[in-house]
């Protein structure tokens, strides 16, 4: 999956290629697609009912095929 990230106060837009996992509790894994290894682990995205809980922060996340 390709995964398209723009922070609001940065004008910067930033284009990666991830795979993507979907956990048994909704949370959503992407995995970067790197030989580096520093750039090898998941990025989780909680899923909403848990996010809301932990943080006020919000993301926009959307897959297209």
């Amino acid at each position: 999956m390709v995964v398209r990230r723009q922070i609001s106060h940065i004008p910067e837009i930033e284009i990666t290629v991830k795979g993507l996992q979907i956990l048994d509790n909704e949370t959503i894994c992407l995995w970067p697609q790197s030989t580096n290894r520093l750039y090898q682990r998941p990025i989780l995205l909680l899923a909403a009912s848990e996010a809301n809980a932990v943080n006020d922060h919000q993301a926009a996340v959307r897959v297209k095929s």
